[in-house]
């Protein structure tokens, strides 16, 4: 009777261990498609957040809210032979175009690491030409090699964007700073 019940017993255990495991990677193959399709929903948001900003700077806007992607950031890439960068040191999607400085809008790696944010802006970002412009932020700075730079984050939606045409600087609004060009051109109170 003993060896009856195991032989019943090990088809079912089997059955069971078989079933979790297909549940398992069925449950990963839909966590993959999910974040698949998000990333796809924000790079082609990124894509338009990015052309609606050169749009607005075009017309001269002095203020632009941005809304999307959320944890992605603004940053400006530029390569100068003289100053020790290459075309390596920039996203593809800015070097493929033939500039040499541009304004990318890349998923945020949650570290500031030049190689890293880098290798995000080559698998999830899009870069325009930056018109000569630069960034520049409260809060701060990324190394790039022994260089830094200023990056914008959109983290709490809106985020709104100030313009200084006279500097040709893109700055982060902050309610303390009164966002308002000063007579020196620069933004404060």
């Amino acid at each position: 009777m003993k060896n009856n019940k195991r032989g019943i017993l090990l088809p079912a255990v089997l059955k069971l261990i078989l079933a979790a495991i297909g549940i398992g990677v069925l449950f990963a193959f839909l966590i993959s498609l999910y974040f698949s399709v998000k990333d796809s929903r924000d790079l082609k948001l990124a894509e338009e957040t990015l052309d609606f900003l050169m749009n607005e700077i075009k017309a001269e806007r002095i203020r632009v809210d941005i809304f999307d992607p959320e944890e992605w950031r603004f940053d400006i890439w530029s390569y100068n032979s003289a100053s020790g960068t290459t075309i390596n040191d920039i996203p593809k999607s800015c070097s493929n175009a033939g500039l040499q400085s541009c304004i990318c809008l890349c998923k945020d790696p949650g570290i500031n690491v030049r190689e890293i944010l880098l290798g995000s802006c080559n698998q999830f970002g899009t870069c325009l030409d930056n018109m000569g412009f630069q960034i520049e932020s409260e809060h701060p700075l990324v190394v790039v090699g022994s260089r830094e730079k200023s990056s914008i984050l959109i983290e709490d939606p809106p985020l709104t964007l100030n313009i200084d045409y006279t500097n040709k600087v893109i700055r982060s609004y902050s309610a303390g700073s009164g966002g308002y060009p000063s007579a020196s051109g620069g933004y404060g109170n």
